[in-house]
C-alpha cells in the first residue's frame, strides 16, 4: 500500500480541509500493517518509544493520516513523503519536490485525531478531551490573558469547565500556526467569545501581528471534544472550512462541521 496512489482532491485557496479519525475505531490487523508500511523509520522508532500501546496506537494512526490526507491533493503514495521541521519543532513538507504549496497542522487527543491542511497559508489545529477535567484555577490564570481570565471567572460555575477548553484549543491552534511554540507567550494575546458566535483576537504590540490576518473556528466534534482551527491569510482569502471523517485507506466520508465560534 505504501505506493497506492490515491483518487486526488481539490483544495481551493479559499478552503481549509479538516480530517477527522478515532483511533478507537481502527482495529483491523491488516490495516495497522499497512499504516507501518506508510511510516518513516524515525515515526516509527518515535511510535515505539511510547509505554502504552493505546499511545502507540494513536500515533500509528495520526501519522497514517497524515501521509494518507496530504496524498489527496498532489501526486505522491502516501510512504514517500518526507518531513522536516523548523526550529522550534513545526513539521513541514521537505520531499519530494514540485508538489503544491501544502501547509497542514495535526493534534490528537485520545480518542481523535485531527489533521488540517491549506494551501500557501499557515494553519494550527488543537483537539482536547475536555472528559478529563479543565485544570485549577491557578493554571488557567497562568495560561489565560486577563481578559479572558476575567471572562473564564464572569461565566456561571458550572459552564466554566466549557469555556476552558473553548480558549484552551483556540490558542494551542493560534499558536502552531504561528509556528514558534512556546516562544510566544500565551499571555501576550487574547481571544474575546461574542455571544452571537463571533470570535476575535487581539495582540500586544510586540508580537507584531494583526487581528484581520486570522480566522478562527471552534467544533464540538463529539460529546467531550473541543477542537479549534487557525488560518493565517484573511485579509487575502476569507477561508471556509470543508470536514471529512473516517478510516484512512478505507474509508471516508464528508460530514457537517458546524463551528460553535468563528471568525
Amino acid at each position: 500500500m505504501g505506493k497506492e496512489r490515491l483518487t486526488r482532491l481539490s483544495l481551493e485557496r479559499d478552503e481549509v480541509h479538516l480530517w477527522f479519525a478515532d483511533p478507537a475505531e481502527i482495529h483491523d490487523a491488516a490495516l495497522l500493517r499497512a499504516y507501518e508500511a506508510l511510516l518513516s523509520a524515525e515515526e516509527l522508532e518515535r511510535m515505539r518509544q511510547f509505554r502504552f500501546p493505546e499511545h502507540r496506537h494513536v500515533h500509528l494512526v495520526s501519522h497514517a493520516l497524515r501521509r494518507v490526507a496530504l496524498s489527496r491533493y498532489a501526486e505522491v503514495a502516501p510512504g514517500d513523503w518526507r518531513f522536516t521541521t523548523n526550529l522550534y519543532g513545526r513539521p513541514e513538507i521537505a520531499a519530494p519536490s514540485g508538489v503544491p504549496p501544502l501547509r497542514f497542522n495535526l493534534s490528537h487527543s485520545d480518542d481523535l485525531v485531527v489533521f488540517g491542511v491549506a494551501l500557501d497559508q499557515d494553519i494550527g489545529v488543537d483537539v482536547e478531551n475536555a472528559a478529563w477535567g479543565a485544570p485549577p484555577r491557578d493554571f488557567a490564570r497562568r495560561f489565560f490573558a486577563e481578559r479572558e481570565y476575567q471572562d473564564w471567572l464572569a461565566v456561571a460555575p458550572e459552564l466554566r469547565h466549557e469555556r476552558f477548553f473553548d480558549y484552551w484549543t483556540l490558542k494551542e491552534a493560534y499558536l502552531k500556526a504561528r509556528g514558534q511554540g512556546l516562544q510566544l507567550p500565551s499571555t501576550h494575546f487574547a481571544f474575546q467569545l461574542e455571544a452571537d458566535g463571533g470570535v476575535d483576537i487581539a495582540f500586544e504590540e510586540w508580537l507584531d501581528d494583526d487581528a484581520r490576518d486570522w480566522s478562527f473556528w471552534q467544533f464540538r466534534p463529539g460529546a467531550d471534544q473541543h477542537a479549534a482551527l487557525a488560518v493565517n491569510g484573511r485579509r487575502s482569502v476569507q477561508h471556509r472550512a470543508v470536514c471529512w471523517r473516517g478510516v484512512p485507506l478505507l474509508d471516508e466520508r464528508l460530514f457537517s462541521c458546524e463551528a460553535t465560534y468563528s471568525t
